[in-house]
């Protein structure tokens, strides 16, 4: 697969101007593009036009991106050009000169959001959403860097094994909030954003990362500036995050009382924008005011869409990167692994699809009108769902209810219509779902993960394969994939950045673990290019838990490849559901840490 750049950033723009006049002359410069506070993504059109008191005319244009590096000179009367620049902040300066020696220029700060090739980037619903927001506007402005970050990171590549600090990190006890250490093996640095005091009402719980044990549902808002995270008793908080100066700014909507949002994922056009899904419905909250708690705004009742009564369980499989298509899984009679509703709505057609996983029947709303039955023979009840394209929703089975059934447990459902694709042959281990691509860890020798697609699921290649030579050996990978890891992706449906995960070994019970291979127990990226190129950021500092986040480091990637947030216990140091450190290790509570991807 090519590779693309997909790096979206929001902006802003300052602006001012100054004025050189030569004696001998007094051009003057008008600068027609950028615009003043303009939203700039690439390639940059710079525009302008001069006069001057000079007879000779004006003799050319320069285009400086910072004080002593010039972009583009032309010896026009005018100035008409697009440059592409690597995201980050210009103080750029267009300068005009005449014949007779005379200088004008205008210097303007500009903050590019991209490169302008990948249509994730392509998004002035979003800029427009953070302009509105002066707190989202503040801390965007300077987190890039043109030099180490998604999707060229610089961190270490290398296969030595690598085991945890004989002595970890303090990143605090009951209490840390915001205490930050640099990973001595991979020197990034990592932060902690909850604590036992974040909810003086509920005191001393534990808090996870991801959603509902998932490591690819968005939970990170577009720019960065908000993270959702659980608590042990399912209780959803938006936390203010601070990409800038790398640090957590509180609740949003501050602690007393702290605002609970439910369940949900953000948008992926808009940063303000959360979807809330509850009893069946999905819901706006629109987070521009950060001073006030919105009301929910409903999208879509579910229950008009071939639902029968108020769901009892519920799997988001969250919304599509255009914010049009929203999808879920229900069940009415029972917890996980009941579910046999599975639904889709798009908000352009207004339609809603539902496929039944015990019938196999296809039905559109409104309605209803049977679309068809789907070829596949399977009937099954649902274990999970997630898409992130507007086509494909991946479905996982938990209990099969046919007399005969696909090899498999996933399959590939085109919403709107009766596909329905098993993704086998070697289609097990733990996956994330990509806009056309399927990519799961089956356990094959000398494959960690292969990428499908889900018109041909029969057809698979492996995207990070590890030398059958050599596999096995000291300070090398292992030649089947020897631990757990939850992937996901970032960015829009190029389908080609880096794949990120925590890995764990959740049947270990050493404590400290005991790192036999290289990547256990880390944060690492790995490109799907055929590079076979994989970064390590950071241990994940987990001990063995009887909490499932704890245990197997859930975590959640940022939307734009920046971040990392995850679960862990920090080998027990954050003490008991009590307030004291008088229980085991395997019961201490876990919190939310991020490190920053570079």
């Amino acid at each position: 697969m090519k590779r693309l750049i997909p790096v979206f950033f929001i902006i802003t723009l300052a602006y001012s101007s100054r004025l050189h006049i030569s004696p001998e002359s007094r051009p003057a410069l008008n600068l027609i593009s950028p615009n003043t506070d303009a939203v700039v993504e690439g390639p940059i059109h710079f525009v302008a036009t001069a006069t001057t008191s000079c007879t000779r005319g004006i003799s050319g244009f320069s285009v400086f991106t910072s004080a002593n590096r010039l972009a583009y000179v032309t010896d026009t009367a005018n100035l008409d050009t697009q440059l592409t620049l690597d995201p980050g902040i210009y103080n750029a300066t267009i300068r005009a000169v005449d014949a007779c020696g005379g200088s004008a220029a205008e210097s303007l700060k500009i903050v590019v959001t991209s490169r302008g090739t990948d249509i994730f980037s392509q998004n002035p619903d979003a800029a427009a959403a953070v302009q509105s927001n002066p707190e989202a506007t503040g801390t965007t402005a300077t987190t890039m860097s043109t030099t180490c970050g998604p999707p060229s990171y610089c961190s270490r590549t290398d296969t030595n094994v690598v085991q945890f600090p004989s002595r970890l990190p303090n990143l605090g006890g009951l209490r840390g909030i915001n205490m930050v250490i640099t990973d001595s093996n991979f020197h990034n640095p990592v932060l902690r954003i909850t604590d036992a005091s974040l909810q003086s009402i509920f005191p001393n719980r534990s808090y996870h990362a991801g959603l509902g044990g998932s490591g690819d549902k968005v939970v990170w808002n577009l720019n960065s500036t908000i993270v959702l995270i659980s608590d042990s008793q399912g209780r959803y908080i938006p936390i203010k995050f601070d990409p800038v100066n790398f640090k957590q700014l509180g609740p949003l909507f501050g602690k007393n009382p702290i605002f609970v949002s439910g369940p949900g994922v953000f948008s992926r056009k808009n940063p303000n924008y959360f979807y809330t899904f509850a009893e069946g419905r999905v819901s706006l909250l629109d987070y521009t005011n950060r001073t006030t708690p919105p009301t929910p705004k409903l999208i879509y009742d579910f229950r008009n869409c071939g639902i029968p009564a108020t769901p009892i369980w519920q799997s988001v499989a969250g919304v599509d990167t255009t914010d049009s298509v929203f999808g879920a899984a229900y069940s009415t009679t029972g917890t996980q692994g009941t579910g046999v509703h599975v639904v889709a709505y798009n908000r352009s057609t207004k339609t809603c699809s539902h496929l039944s996983t015990s019938t196999g029947v296809v039905t559109s709303w409104p309605g209803p009108r049977q679309l068809g039955t789907v070829p596949l023979p399977d009937r099954f009840t649902v274990h999970n769902v997630v898409l992130k394209g507007g086509l494909w929703m991946v479905l996982t089975r938990q209990e099969l209810l046919s007399a005969n059934g696909s090899r498999g447990t996933f399959y590939a459902w085109q919403m709107g219509g009766t596909a329905l694709k098993s993704l086998v042959p070697q289609g097990t281990g733990h996956w994330t779902a990509a806009c056309s691509l399927w990519i799961n860890s089956p356990g094959m020798v000398g494959a960690y993960y292969l990428a499908r697609r889900y018109t041909s699921p029969e057809l698979f290649d492996p995207i990070w394969t590890v030398p059958a030579k050599s596999c096995g050996a000291t300070n090398t990978p292992s030649c089947t994939m020897p631990f757990d890891a939850h992937p996901t992706t970032y960015g829009g449906c190029s389908d080609n950045t880096p794949v990120c995960t925590s890995t764990t070994i959740p049947s270990s019970t050493v404590s400290p673990p005991k790192m036999a291979w290289p990547y256990q127990d880390e944060i690492v990226c790995f490109s799907p290019d055929g590079s076979n190129k994989a970064w390590r950021f950071a241990h994940t500092y987990t001990y063995p838990s009887n909490d499932f986040y704890t245990n197997s480091s859930i975590g959640a990637l940022s939307q734009d490849g920046r971040f990392y947030a995850w679960t862990t216990n920090n080998g027990g140091a954050f003490g008991c559901k009590d307030g004291t450190m008088n229980c085991t290790i395997r019961n201490r509570r876990s919190d939310v840490v991020v490190v920053k991807l570079r």
